[in-house]
């Protein structure tokens, strides 16, 4: 028995794994018949359960056991009392040696085991102990590059079961961070997982223990690495690793390896980043608490650290959008002036602000506050930071007189007229000269906020000029010559102290009084009164030039919102242009100089922020019912190379330009999802294939990853009977691969476009062309039945009955069509285009699109945002 039981193991591995199952159960049949006739049950015993262990080699062989190990319980139970000794070694092995698919599933099952068949009658049970945290993460580690997002369930929920005991222990938070990457592999299944544990509880009441052991930097790269490819997965409530390391480098209060780590993290993808300021958000107190803890280990001496958050600070997009808010922004502003170690030089300081303060929301607050860091906190003495405070003050001078217009609309109060004088009481010469050389920024913002947005301070101003108009003309000279002679602060003085209205004037009055002397020295006293007066008016028209057809035009706009555009749009044109809106049941579109359709205030207002705003007007057909296409699936079969080439020539534009040109307009222009057979031959059978694995790849039954259309392009030769020719000389209707993507088929694009578009030739007749032109086809038959599935429309390069040359004039004219008018044309109008474009084109008798539509809307691709 023996004999042939071994012979049976040596042929059981050379089997296919369904044979091997079954042989597999009459192995354990004969062993359990050898228990009866042996002289030694005890070694049989040994030698079915070492076989059993020994025999996990993969998946197949440990589900097998599993489910078959009643059969021997006796067996199992008798080895786990009597071979403690032996599964010891076994375990000692399993530390030491490489590890491999075959040892985990054999350890596992020995700890089932184990848990399964403790002994009962006193004495110690058997001890086959839990992995460490380290080999926890090797073996997790391991099995993620065997199996990447597809973990067979069985190893999932052992791997479950003993995780969630060995998080039962008291573990340090070296031990807790090597288990975060297993943790979020087991959070992958959508219900047996991981994402209850909250790590962060454990991690909080961990101890933290300086690590003795040796090469640590490269045990916390490792961990940091897998845990952010883990986390590419579509892990549920993920644990971030990055979250945790922070603690544990400051308690090493290691430099280098700091220094090693966090250059480690910094240099991964952006998750990193976004674990940072999940944490911590704006919360800069946070920030400062944990970069200050960095900086005693002085991880921002050497290295590339220090840079490393500069940048993200400095170009970190999300980052940008969380300190969008005023409260926020300014807090950074403080933020920044403290973190020394990081912000080094003005230089530094100013690119942050340059990069961040365009986003932020406009107010009072934060223009004064930059303001002030720009103009007396900087050393302007350095050319390049005096550059760089000069662009940003304009640009906000230009925001601030876009905003001031918007707030004053068509009845300025009267204080604008004395505006840029009030600025003399509030800020440095060097940058009221920089306002007073702006001269399309007059009206600065401060205005808007300081003066019209508070009555309190209008009245004030309006009071104390009404006190200089009643002063007799003597005391307005001795008040004049003080005023220019004495500085500020002793002028303040002598009005406070000396002047006979001493008792009258408070210090808070002070200013209000110099604004007054100003306007009436630069404005009330001086021959050009009208003319300044005049100018201030003039800007709050808000001047802008409008594209019609091929003229400029320029309009003034009295307020800055969308409907003003419009109207004053409106006002461009001519009577033949009402007539064309007339006629053709068409209406106008403004767009910008990039055709990006404006539609609300916000829209024009980024438009004002360039120098010379230009629009355009683009004419629009009126339609009913849309569908806007966002996130659509292209696939794209193209067969260019044919066996029997007297038959059936090679298509040479096909694989040079087709391809080319479709995936620069859906791939590249409309960041849809793009896919094309890789290799120009196909047979019959790779097409039936490689429409297949489409339904697999792209989970298109249930539609998991949301499409919201499916286009397939269709190119290669075909012929009369509205088929493809596969590259052995086989056809395949497009009719029936149409209807492998039907309402039946895929009942999750029930309400979908599926658009066809096929560049084959559909027939023997040829137009009016030059001989040499290749084609794609070869006979002529009867039209093709009318397609009735809803939602379909299918796109033809030619008619029933013709040939189609190899020329590419279809894919290129397409490309091209689209590509321009998509923002603003729904598909069917594009169509049109591309026919009257193909037909002003050389060789253009060689086309004659055609479209069959099913869909009871227009359809308008609309370009997929990045995630």
């Amino acid at each position: 028995i023996f004999k042939q039981y071994k012979e049976m193991y040596l042929f059981v591995y050379s089997t296919q794994t369904k044979r091997k199952i079954i042989q597999y159960t009459l192995i354990l049949h004969f062993c359990r018949s050898a228990q009866t006739g042996t002289q030694n049950p005890i070694m049989t015993d040994r030698i079915i359960f070492n076989h059993l262990l020994d025999g996990v080699k993969d998946v197949d062989t440990f589900n097998f056991i599993l489910n078959s190990q009643k059969d021997i319980k006796s067996v199992i139970e008798k080895e786990m009392e009597q071979s403690e000794q032996e599964l010891e070694k076994r375990i000692q092995q399993f530390e030491t040696t490489e590890i491999n698919l075959s040892s985990v599933l054999q350890h596992l099952l020995l700890r089932r085991w184990k848990l399964d068949n403790p002994k009962k009658n006193g004495g110690s049970t058997t001890s086959v102990g839990q992995w460490s945290s380290w080999k926890w993460f090797e073996v997790i580690s391991y099995i993620f590059e065997q199996y990447q997002g597809n973990l067979p369930s069985v190893i999932n929920e052992m791997l479950l079961k003993d995780i969630r005991s060995y998080l039962n222990e008291k573990l340090s938070k070296w031990d807790l961070f090597f288990l975060t990457p297993c943790l979020n592999y087991l959070s992958l299944f959508p219900t047996n997982n991981t994402s209850g544990i909250k790590l962060s509880n454990h991690f909080e009441k961990g101890e933290c223990p300086e690590w003795k052991g040796d090469d640590l930097d490269k045990k916390l790269i490792s961990v940091l690495k897998t845990d952010l490819r883990i986390r590419e997965l579509n892990v549920i409530a993920p644990k971030y690793s990055e979250e945790y390391v922070i603690d544990l480098l400051i308690v090493q209060k290691d430099r280098k390896l700091s220094q090693s780590i966090l250059e480690c993290l910094f240099s991964q993808d952006k998750n990193c980043w976004e674990v940072m300021f999940i944490v911590f958000q704006a919360d800069f107190e946070q920030w400062r608490k944990h970069l200050e803890k960095l900086n005693t280990l002085g991880v921002f001496e050497e290295g590339e650290t220090g840079s490393s958050f500069l940048n993200q600070f400095q170009n970190n997009t999300e980052f940008i959008k969380l300190v969008k808010s005023s409260e926020n922004f300014l807090a950074f502003l403080a933020f920044m002036q403290q973190q020394k170690m990081i912000w080094k030089n003005d230089y530094q300081l100013l690119t942050t602000v340059e990069n961040c303060y365009g986003q932020v929301d406009y107010c009072e607050p934060v223009v004064s506050r930059l303001i002030d860091i720009l103009w007396n906190e900087l050393h302007l003495e350095n050319q390049s930071i005096n550059n760089k405070v000069n662009k940003i003050t304009k640009n906000l001078l230009k925001k601030g007189i876009i905003t001031f217009k918007n707030l004053v609309g068509q009845n300025p109060p009267f204080t604008q007229v004395c505006f840029i004088l009030y600025l003399y009481t509030c800020w440095s010469h060097s940058f009221l000269d920089l306002c007073l050389n702006q001269t399309d920024t007059t009206c600065l913002f401060l205005f808007a906020f300081d003066i019209l947005q508070n009555n309190k301070i209008q009245e004030k101003y309006k009071n104390w000029l009404k006190w200089w108009n009643q002063k007799e003309q003597r005391d307005k000279k001795e008040i004049i010559k003080k005023f220019k002679t004495m500085s500020n602060e002793e002028f303040g003085k002598w009005l406070s102290n000396e002047c006979k209205w001493k008792y009258h004037i408070t210090k808070d009055d002070v200013d209000s009084i110099r604004f007054s002397i100003i306007a009436y020295l630069e404005f009330i006293n001086q021959d050009n009164t009208e003319e300044k007066v005049n100018q201030l008016y003039d800007l709050l028209f808000l001047l802008a030039h409008v594209m019609v057809g091929e003229i400029k035009k320029e309009i003034k706009m009295k307020e800055l919102t969308f409907k003003e555009l419009l109207r004053q749009s409106y006002c461009c044109l001519e009577a033949t242009d009402f007539q064309k809106i007339n006629d053709e049941n068409l209406k106008i579109h403004l767009v910008d100089m990039k055709d990006n359709i404006l539609e609300s205030d916000r829209d024009v207002e980024k438009e004002f922020e360039s120098n010379e705003p230009l629009f355009k007007i683009r004419w629009t057909p009126i339609i009913g019912k849309t569908k806007k296409i966002k996130n659509a699936l292209i696939v794209m079969i193209a067969i260019s190379e044919y066996e029997d080439n007297d038959k059936w020539c090679n298509l040479e534009s096909v694989k040079d330009e087709d391809i080319t040109n479709f995936k620069y307009i859906f791939e590249q222009e409309l960041n849809y999802k793009f896919v094309c057979n890789e290799k120009p031959k196909m047979n019959k059978e790779d097409v039936q294939e490689f429409i297949d694995k489409l339904f697999i790849d792209f989970k298109l039954r249930r539609n998991l990853n949301n499409y919201d259309a499916f286009i397939m392009i269709i190119s290669g030769h075909g012929d009369e009977n509205d088929v493809l020719v596969t590259s052995e000389g086989d056809t395949m209707s497009i009719n029936g691969i149409r209807a492998s993507f039907d309402c039946n088929e895929m009942k999750s694009f029930r309400d979908c476009p599926k658009i066809f578009i096929i560049d084959v030739c559909r027939g023997n007749n040829t137009p009016h062309a030059t001989d040499s032109t290749k084609t794609r086809g070869k006979k002529e038959k009867k039209q093709s039945n009318v397609h009735n599935d809803n939602g379909f429309l299918m796109i033809w390069s030619t008619t029933k009955g013709y040939k189609v040359g190899d020329l590419s004039l279809f894919s290129k004219s397409m490309k091209n069509i689209i590509v321009a008018k998509y923002k603003t044309y729904p598909l069917s109008q594009m169509l049109r285009e591309i026919r009257e474009d193909i037909k002003n084109k050389g060789s253009g008798e060689w086309y004659c699109v055609e479209s069959q539509d099913t869909a009871d809307y227009e359809i308008i691709f609309q370009q997929k945002k990045s995630v």
